[in-house]
């Protein structure tokens, strides 16, 4: 069980990471071509701007899982420094369980949403529906569920989370 749950969670990291890398890279490229089409050759493209902000959009919500995985969120360390190690744990486990149920609540509102929005185009990429783009809202949460779930088994199984 151990080994299965780390080749999920090694599989997972890869995903994320070469996603995240991908995704921050070709915002990257995308507005450094920009500034050379607009300043130097005096001719703007159209599409970058419209796929660096979507990119940021997937980047942030794959980025969740990442920040769950990592354990960077946002939490007042103030308190949580000063409980002693089983207590710890435990709320740990306890915020794990309310972050999942606000995430598992989003997703099929997520899904919903991007149901509806898959007959408007994106401005500037005309070929591409936006409720594609949108996927990044059900798919983020799914990925940090997932996350989530396989930090709390192994927290239950008391070793050390991923």
């Amino acid at each position: 069980m151990k080994k299965k749950l780390q080749e999920v969670c090694s599989l997972m990291n890869r995903v994320e990471e070469g996603f995240l890398i991908f995704g921050l890279s070709s915002m990257f490229v995308a507005m450094i071509l920009q500034v050379f089409c607009r300043f130097v050759l005096n001719a703007p493209l159209t599409w970058t701007e419209v796929y660096a902000r979507y990119m940021y959009m997937w980047v942030v919500f794959i980025g969740i899982s990442y920040g769950c995985r990592e354990r960077k969120h946002i939490y007042v360390s103030v308190v949580y420094d000063r409980i002693p190690g089983r207590a710890k744990k435990l709320l740990r486990l306890v915020l794990n369980m309310l972050i999942m149920y606000f995430f598992i609540r989003q997703i099929p509102w997520g899904v919903k949403y991007c149901q509806s929005l898959m007959r408007v185009r994106v401005n500037g990429i005309s070929f591409l529906p936006r409720g594609i783009v949108y996927w990044c809202l059900p798919i983020g949460y799914s990925t940090a569920v997932i996350r989530l779930v396989l930090e709390s088994v192994l927290l239950f199984k008391k070793e050390e989370a991923i």
